[in-house]
């Protein structure tokens, strides 16, 4: 080593100085200037703390985050735990509203449900209250107020989200007043009875796009939630009612009540006696009990039970129809509770309660609500379908055609020379002829055509079917063979007959109008428009505007 650096020294080099900074020797072999140097230096040090900045903001984000599902995950257990105990449908919905803005994080959180006019009503709901005080919200789509989320929520059957009230336009009836107690994004949730749409859930929170995927699955899990637990609490209130008259019912006299052991009646009471048309239990006990029922069909119900039976205890089934002594029938309700015994097959305890007269009731309403569903959708006199029967038939009808792509016609029927009948037969003769009438349209329409009375002597007629090729010539054809119906006088009274003659204005579908009002409309001006020349017309009918 030391020849090494006297040769060195023998060549002008300098040995290394290794006390002298590596950084120092570095800057001074580049070249660069001390002020440079420093800079370079700043610049290096400012990156590294942005980008230490950056992944301290990521570092929270994450925590925020981790924190905000571990929330979720907590908020969505204690509305589990609070749905699974409650015991009342009000408490569980306030308590449920509670624990999202104590929990969740949410300003407000209310259920509301659709009065008879669609406009919604608060049933439970917590947080930023003085809110609903001033909000009107519908499930109506034909107005300003029913086309946000809880509309349209209610309307689509899902959940919708808003991530900014402030920007979003259909929000604009709620703006001013949500910016006014600081809500920045709502949600709405369907809630259901029994699978069907009940009421809706709304959340609001105090920043906008909340919302995220996590989020968005704990809500609509919260909203089935609420759902099952309605449904829960219904099902326990029934069941509990059903304990109750199943406990009264075995204590009273009035009830009839029998025990069973497979197939073979084993003890009575004296009502059950009674109400089958029997002298005492004795002739009872030892009966097959098929012998009890109407027919094998209301005995088979009666064993489909059983399983359930063995399972939960106790079942109960409504209107079944016994046999008497006398083989008259009666309509009971029944109740049955498994009693296991230590030996043999278990004994069925059944309460049997007689409803004769409230199902001979319910049966007379059904038909009365039967006869007045059916007079309240066709004409008294004629027994065609009224008008609002078409109103209801002709959107359907119009659908059906659009989706097999063909036409159909609508058209308003007069009958002329038919108030000379009334002035000079009366009104009878009038009445009958027009019940001829419907007689003899229906004997000439097809199957799938629609016939209804708007009233006085003015009908309505649908054909429907019409190809679309060729579409007005057909529909010609289907119009022309309508006037067979008055092709021939009527008999009004006995000897006496009167002729009448028809006018029909008449519009194509899709050509002339494409919903219902717009074809009403065309085919009354095209009745009119033909009844104007009825002296000097060619033919009876008018077919649409181009008929002109």
């Amino acid at each position: 080593m030391g020849k090494m650096r006297m040769a060195r020294r023998a060549r002008g080099v300098a040995p290394a100085d290794s006390s002298r900074p590596q950084a120092s020797g570095q800057a001074q072999a580049s070249g660069l200037p001390q002020g440079s140097r420093i800079a370079r230096l700043q610049r290096d040090l400012e990156a590294a703390h942005e980008q230490l900045r950056v992944a301290e903001a990521r570092q929270a984000e994450l925590q925020r985050a981790l924190q905000a599902a571990r929330g979720l995950a907590a908020l969505l257990a204690q509305v589990n735990h609070a749905i699974t105990n409650a015991v009342e449908e009000h408490a569980m919905l306030a308590q449920v509203c509670e624990l999202a803005v104590e929990r969740g994080g949410f300003a407000l959180a209310w259920v509301a449900v659709p009065d008879v006019d669609g406009w919604f009503r608060p049933v439970a709901a917590s947080g930023a209250l003085s809110y609903l005080e001033h909000v009107r919200t519908t499930t109506r789509p034909d107005i300003a107020e029913g086309l946000g989320c809880m509309g349209r929520a209610w309307r689509e059957d899902r959940a919708h989200y808003n991530q900014s009230i402030r920007d979003d336009t259909s929000l604009r009836p709620w703006k001013e007043l949500a910016g006014r107690h600081a809500l920045a994004a709502v949600a709405a949730l369907p809630v259901q009875r029994e699978g069907r749409p009940w009421g809706v859930m709304a959340v609001y929170h105090r920043d906008e796009g909340i919302f995220d995927l996590e989020t968005r699955a704990v809500l609509e899990e919260l909203a089935l939630g609420i759902s099952r637990g309605i449904d829960r609490i219904a099902r326990d209130a029934r069941q509990r009612q059903d304990d109750l008259l199943h406990q009264i019912l075995l204590d009273n006299a009035v009830a009839g009540v029998t025990m069973t052991q497979g197939n073979r009646i084993v003890s009575a009471n004296a009502r059950f006696a009674e109400m089958l048309g029997y002298q005492g239990v004795d002739e009872l006990v030892g009966r097959p009990t098929l012998s009890l029922y109407a027919d094998m069909t209301e005995f088979q119900r009666i064993r489909d039970l059983y399983p359930r039976m063995y399972e939960s205890g106790t079942v109960q089934l409504l209107s079944v129809h016994l046999k008497r002594r006398d083989a008259g029938l009666i309509s009971c309700d029944i109740s049955g509770r498994l009693l296991p015994q230590p030996q043999g097959k278990p004994i069925a305890v059944w309460t049997v309660v007689d409803v004769s007269q409230r199902d001979e009731q319910t049966e007379r309403l059904r038909k009365l609500q039967a006869d007045a569903a059916f007079q309240a959708h066709h004409d008294a006199l004629t027994g065609l379908p009224n008008r609002q029967a078409l109103d209801q038939y002709l959107p359907g009808a119009i659908a059906d055609a659009q989706r097999q792509r063909t036409h159909l016609v609508v058209g308003l029927i007069d009958l002329d020379d038919f108030k000379p009948v009334n002035d000079r037969h009366g009104h009878a003769a009038g009445d009958s002829l027009l019940q001829q009438f419907a007689r003899r349209m229906k004997g000439v329409l097809r199957g799938s055509d629609f016939l209804a009375r708007m009233g006085g002597d003015e009908f309505v007629v649908v054909l429907k079917g019409i190809e679309a090729a060729d579409a007005r010539h057909s529909a010609a054809m289907a119009i022309r063979r309508l006037n067979d119906s008055v092709a021939t006088p009527f008999e009004v009274a006995p000897g006496c007959r009167a002729t009448v003659r028809m006018t029909l204005g008449a519009a194509l579908y899709p050509d002339d109008a494409v919903d219902a009002p717009g074809l009403l409309r065309l085919a009354d001006a095209a009745m009119y428009r033909a009844k104007a020349h009825k002296a000097t017309r060619e033919q009876w009918w008018s077919l649409g505007p181009s008929s002109d």
